[in-house]
């Protein structure tokens, strides 16, 4: 997950961000209705107000640096050991991508379907 500037904010699977951000201090509203993408994209662009320390405060140089939090979590930390070990796998015992079974549209189809909504959306 990608903060608006393009610095990492979470990577992982997907069951695992929820967690993630609870443990960061930041509790998933249980309100109905509200999505957890949803949540995760206004939590991390500051659109639920959220600031560090002085809860009063409006201005940018105390909004959650949603990046380093990242970066110095030991979820990150667990979740690069785990990349770089899948990488030194493969670079071991190379795939050889012509026996890969390949299903759907292929990746760049659904990159451009995105977007093309995001385009359509925003």
């Amino acid at each position: 997950m990608l903060a608006t500037w393009g610095a990492v904010v979470y990577a992982g699977m997907v069951a695992a961000a929820l967690p993630y951000f609870e443990s960061c201090g930041f509790a998933f509203p249980q309100e109905s209705g509200y999505s957890l993408p949803d949540w995760l994209v206004d939590t991390t662009s500051g659109a639920t107000g959220v600031v560090m320390e002085d809860e009063a405060a409006t201005d940018s140089a105390h909004a959650v640096d949603f990046a380093s939090l990242w970066e110095n979590s030991n979820w990150s930390r667990a979740y690069n050991k785990a990349h770089n070990n899948a990488i030194e796998a493969l670079k071991a015992k190379p795939v050889d991508l012509h026996s890969v079974a390949m299903k759907g549209p292929g990746q760049l189809k659904a990159l451009r379907t995105l977007f093309s909504y995001r385009m359509l959306s925003h």
